[in-house]
C-alpha cells in the first residue's frame, strides 16, 4: 500500500511536515486491550512504526469495546492487534511483545520509543514505566475509560509524577477511584454511579464496566493528542485533565 494514499484525506488538517513526524515517530503501546482502539486509529492518521506489548489472550467480553474479533478470541492481544494494524498497512515496522511488561524491562523499551501510551493495570510496572519515560524526557499518554467517555493525562519531564498526585503507590482497582477523587470533576450520571457502586468495585470481584463508546473516544482523545503533541502545541499537562463526555463535558485540548 502507498503510504502517500493512506494519507491523502489527511491534507488540509496535518501537513507534509507533521505527516512526516507522524510516520517516523515511534509508538510504544504498554496493554493492547484499549491499545488495540488507539493502534487502530494510530495507523489510520499515518503513524508507522509500534512496540506493542501485552500478555493477555482475546476474550469475548473484550469485544464491546476493544478491536479485536470473534476469529481472534484466544490469541495474544499484541499479536492480535499487530494482525489488525497491517491490515490497513502492510508496511508498518512492529515490534511484538506477547508477555507480561517486567518493571525492571521498562527503561528497555522507552529508549526505543518517541511517544509511551501507558494502558498497565495499576501496579508497580505501571509506575516504573511513567517514572522511567519522565527522566529520560519521553512523554507519557495516559488515558482512561470512564463512563461514556474518558480523560487522558500526560506526563512529562517537568510534570507531576502519578505518585505524587496519588500521594502514595496505589495498586489495583482502588488506583482508579483514588485518581479520580484526586483529579477529576465528574458529570452527575457518573457522580451517582460512584457513590452507588465504588465501595463495591474495590473491594468486589466484580470488573469495572466499560463501554466500546468510551474506548473510541478516549482513543480519538490519545491520538488527537499525540498530533498536537508533534505538531509542537502546548498541552496540558498532569495532573490537568483533557476531558470528553458526551453526556456531560467536551474536550479541550489548549491551555487558555
Amino acid at each position: 500500500m502507498s503510504y502517500r494514499i493512506l494519507t491523502d484525506r489527511n491534507w488540509g488538517f496535518i501537513d507534509c511536515t507533521l505527516q512526516k513526524k507522524i510516520k517516523e515517530t515511534t509508538l510504544l503501546l504498554a496493554g493492547c486491550g484499549l491499545g488495540s482502539q488507539i493502534s487502530q486509529l494510530a495507523v489510520r492518521t499515518g503513524f508507522a512504526h509500534f512496540i506493542l506489548i501485552d500478555n493477555d489472550k482475546v476474550e469475548k467480553s473484550n469485544l464491546n469495546r476493544q478491536a479485536f474479533r470473534q476469529l481472534q478470541i484466544g490469541e495474544n492481544k499484541a499479536i492480535a492487534t499487530a494482525n489488525l494494524i497491517r491490515e490497513v498497512n502492510p508496511e508498518v515496522e512492529i515490534e511484538v511483545y506477547p508477555y507480561r511488561l517486567n518493571s525492571e524491562k521498562t527503561l528497555d523499551f522507552i529508549k526505543k520509543a518517541d511517544v509511551i501510551v501507558n494502558l498497565v493495570d495499576p501496579d508497580k510496572t505501571m509506575y516504573a514505566l511513567n517514572e522511567n519515560a519522565q527522566q529520560n524526557q519521553k512523554p507519557v499518554f495516559f488515558p482512561l475509560n470512564v463512563g461514556f467517555g474518558g480523560f487522558l493525562m500526560i506526563f512529562t519531564h517537568s510534570s507531576s509524577s502519578l505518585e505524587k498526585i496519588l500521594g502514595r503507590k496505589i495498586i489495583g482497582n482502588e488506583f482508579y477511584f483514588q485518581l479520580l477523587e484526586r483529579v477529576f470533576s465528574p458529570p452527575p450520571y457518573l457522580k451517582n454511579f460512584y457513590q452507588e457502586w465504588g465501595q463495591f468495585l474495590i473491594t468486589g470481584t466484580k470488573p469495572l464496566p466499560q463501554l466500546g463508546i468510551a474506548s473510541l473516544l478516549t482513543s480519538s482523545l490519545t491520538i488527537t493528542a499525540i498530533t498536537l503533541w508533534l505538531k509542537g502545541e502546548k498541552l496540558k499537562e498532569a495532573p490537568e485533565l483533557i476531558t470528553i463526555d458526551p453526556i456531560g463535558f467536551v474536550a479541550q485540548f489548549l491551555k487558555g
